[in-house]
Order: C-alpha cells, then sequence, then structure tokens
C-alpha cells in the first residue's frame, strides 16, 4: 500500500511538472513566432530602404555621368 500510495504521489508530480513544461513550452513559441513576424517586417523594411537608396544613388550617379550638376 506504501509503495502505491508513493508511486501515485510521484505520478502526480510528474504529470503536474509536465503540464508546467507544456505550458512553459507553449508560451515560448508563441514569443518567438511573434518575434519572427517582428524580424521578417523589419526586414522588409530595411530591404525596401536599402532599394530606395540604391535607386536615388543611381540617379545622382546617372545626373554626375552626364554632367547635370
Amino acid at each position: 500500500a506504501y509503495l502505491d500510495k508513493r508511486l501515485a504521489e510521484q505520478t502526480a508530480y510528474l504529470d503536474k511538472r509536465l503540464a508546467e513544461q507544456d505550458a512553459a513550452i507553449a508560451a515560448n513559441s508563441a514569443a518567438i513566432v511573434k518575434l519572427e513576424a517582428a524580424i521578417y517586417r523589419y526586414l522588409w523594411l530595411h530591404g525596401s530602404m536599402i532599394v530606395m537608396i540604391l535607386s536615388a544613388l543611381y540617379a545622382l550617379v546617372e545626373s554626375w555621368s552626364r554632367g547635370a550638376l
């Protein structure tokens, strides 16, 4: 009877710890998804800015090559 009681206690403890770990993993997964979305958004913005800067530099070099300045 004592061993059955101890086994039940340990099983309950392990079930509780596993549930806590599952909750922590779910929270971490949600945080990672949120961070990935932010990273992709910033990559998109920075990529767009790089394209705009390169376009402006191209126009500037073109005007210099034609002697417009």
